[in-house]
């Protein structure tokens, strides 16, 4: 018992599968303990991912800002802004207004203390014009609305000069492509926070002016406060002073008021206690670039600070989170990886139970198999031997050209063997050609296609029979004998398009037993085209309808009509059986049906046989698609 036990767990520790499930199990074991140990890791990495999100918003923020900024400066340095009315000079800076949520009002300005300023507040759009640095310390004031209509005008008692504004002052010191940034402020007019953008230029009588955006900090904390980066977690961006550029996440910020109420606030005045010792934190390592860790309230934190800078400014963005965050997260995962480790352990025992006997049950069809591919073998190589006998009795391709030298035979058997076939016979100066389709497909349709064969070459040649209807009245009475031998009253027989043809004089007899027989003749004045016939401004397709009965044992039994047709030069004929109207496909898997089939064999008549024959190969190909050749397909052309 012991060494049975023992040879299933050699054998299931052979199996790859069980490889397998030991490779996972490791992996799963390795990434465990790697979780342990490498809480600082993940924590680095997540709010390194966190940081590159705020820099990339921050740059986003302020190269905008600063794109616009550079046009409106060029246009003014080449004179674009001289000589314009107040209305005009609008009409310059609403666009940027519009365009930019963050830019709260543009000003210009000169040394000589003239100052336009344009903000736009909800509802209107406010122009501030001070003269000479408000000497009477009056600014005009004029309200639009926001289709520009004027609608109030007055004046304002501030003391307000242009050249003592810090932005006036920087754009004047800066020199070169760069621009100036002030550092953050309450703007004076709108008392929001914000920071000015600002680059001075002197024109061409030598008076310097000086071009500003206030740019409004609001979006930032509206991107800062939102931000998920664990479930505790914070983003906020601080100045160099300490006060508050993005302000974190809190249920305090529920609307942009809230926000404006904060904003370049210092960091303890929100009382967070943990931004509080975070901030204590990069005051005592102001230098460090990687990742802090502290201890506050008996929980350990895990900081990262990264410097941000804007001009002459250095904000630092800060992402701050609780270990527990990190914590919860990797006892998650924990439970996760010991409840796949006990998945993959009971799975290695059922594989050890399941293996032996799954060995020998494939052993078993494997032996099937290939008893089974034995008997397919010896199956197929006698279709392929019926295959060849079948050819036998077909005429060749070579003896058709030899009686019909315009002439094609398309032959696509469903199977391997088929029930169709087509036959000729001649002597002396007459000449005999049909096609038949016979009861079924495959090997019996092939079976009774011989017998049928058979029976039309002895009718001829043995009885000496001519005329078409008589000769299929013999050959019906030929195969019910054939087919009567035993008790089981078998039924097969054969629908079958026979004709019989005068090479001197041009006359075609012809007598079907289902299958008719179709004729293209040229178009002449005065022809009457019968109901089933089709035609062009050419040539029209005559159908010559076949006996509504089989070649086969049947009730009610009659003969078989023979038709006589004068033939002219260049005329077509047209023997076949049901597989080409009766194939499904098209763009709604239908039949191909008979009138199409017609049409089609008009549209080809003028064209050489051989190129006839691939024409209706690529039709039906067309048509199929990918639906399966459900009979066996034989067509006969001949041209006279």
């Amino acid at each position: 018992m012991k060494q049975i036990i023992l040879k299933k767990i050699y054998l299931s520790i052979k199996h790859p599968g069980f490889h397998l499930l030991m490779g996972v199990g490791i992996i799963l074991s390795i990434l465990y303990v790697s979780l342990l140990r490498g809480k600082n890791k993940m924590a680095e990495n997540l709010l390194s991912e966190k940081m590159d999100l705020v820099e990339l918003k921050m740059s986003d923020f302020f190269s905008s800002v600063e794109k616009a900024f550079i046009i409106s400066f060029k246009r003014g340095k080449s004179g674009g802004y001289q000589h314009l009315d107040l209305m005009a000079l609008n009409m310059q800076f609403i666009p940027v207004l519009d365009g930019f949520d963050a830019i709260s009002a543009v000003d210009l300005a000169d040394d000589a203390g003239n100052d336009y300023m344009l903000k736009k507040t909800s509802d209107s759009y406010v122009n501030l014009i001070t003269k000479e640095g408000c000497k009477s310390s009056k600014l005009q004031r004029f309200v639009y609305n926001n289709d520009l209509k004027l609608v109030n005008k007055d004046s304002i008692d501030l003391h307000y000069d242009p050249r003592l504004r810090p932005w006036f002052k920087g754009a004047i010191a800066t020199k070169g492509d760069d621009v100036f940034w002030t550092q953050p402020y309450q703007f004076a007019t709108s008392n929001v926070p914000g920071i000015t953008i600002s680059k001075s230029w002197t024109n061409g009588i030598g008076v310097k002016n000086v071009i500003s955006f206030d740019v409004s900090i609001l979006d930032i904390s509206q991107f800062t406060s939102h931000m998920e980066i664990s479930a505790h977690g914070k983003t906020f961006i601080v100045t160099e002073e300490g006060d508050f550029f993005g302000l974190p996440k809190d249920d305090r910020f529920r609307t942009e008021e809230d926000l404006l109420n904060y904003l370049l606030k210092d960091t303890d005045s929100l009382g967070i206690p943990e931004i509080v010792a975070a901030k204590k934190e990069i005051i005592r390592h102001p230098q460090r670039k990687d990742l802090y860790t502290f201890h506050f309230n008996r929980e350990m934190y895990f900081l990262k600070v990264k410097p941000f800078e804007v001009g002459d400014n250095t904000f630092r963005i800060c992402l701050l989170m609780p270990e527990r965050d990190l914590t919860d997260d990797i006892q998650k995962i924990r439970w996760l990886v010991m409840l796949i480790i006990f998945v993959i352990a009971m799975m290695a025992i059922l594989m050890a139970r399941a293996y032996s006997s799954k060995r020998k049950a494939n052993q078993l069809l494997s032996t099937q198999k290939q008893e089974l591919e034995e008997k397919n073998k010896e199956i197929k190589d006698s279709i392929f031997y019926a295959k060849h006998l079948q050819q036998a009795i077909l005429p060749s391709c070579s003896m058709i050209k030899n009686l019909f030298p315009q002439s094609f035979v398309l032959y696509k058997p469903r199977d391997i063997v088929s029930g169709d076939f087509y036959w000729k016979h001649s002597f002396e100066r007459m000449v005999y050609f049909a096609v038949a389709d016979c009861t079924g497909h495959g090997v019996p349709g092939a079976m009774v296609s011989v017998v049928c064969a058979n029976a039309l070459n002895r009718v001829i040649k043995e009885y000496g029979i001519i005329e078409p209807g008589k000769v299929l009245d013999h050959v019906k009475k030929y195969v019910v004998d054939a087919f009567s031998q035993s008790d089981e009253g078998v039924s097969d027989g054969m629908d079958v398009a026979l004709c019989c043809i005068d090479l001197e004089i041009n006359k075609l007899w012809y007598s079907g037993a289902n299958n008719s027989l179709y004729r293209v003749s040229q178009m002449k004045n005065g022809n009457e085209i019968p109901i089933k016939s089709v035609s062009d401004s050419k040539r029209i397709l005559y159908e010559y309808t076949a006996t509504r009965q089989p070649i086969g044992k049947i009730d009610n039994t009659k003969s078989f009509e023979t038709h006589e047709i004068e033939l002219e030069k260049g005329d077509l004929i047209y023997l076949f059986s049901d597989g080409y109207a009766d194939q499904f496909g098209g763009p709604k898997g239908k039949k191909y049906k008979s009138k199409p089939f017609k049409n089609f064999l008009l549209s080809i008549s003028e064209k050489p046989m051989v190129e006839q024959k691939f024409l209706l190969e690529n039709e039906f190909e067309c048509w199929r698609g990918d639906e399966e050749q459900v009979d066996d397909v034989c067509i006969l052309g001949v041209k006279i």
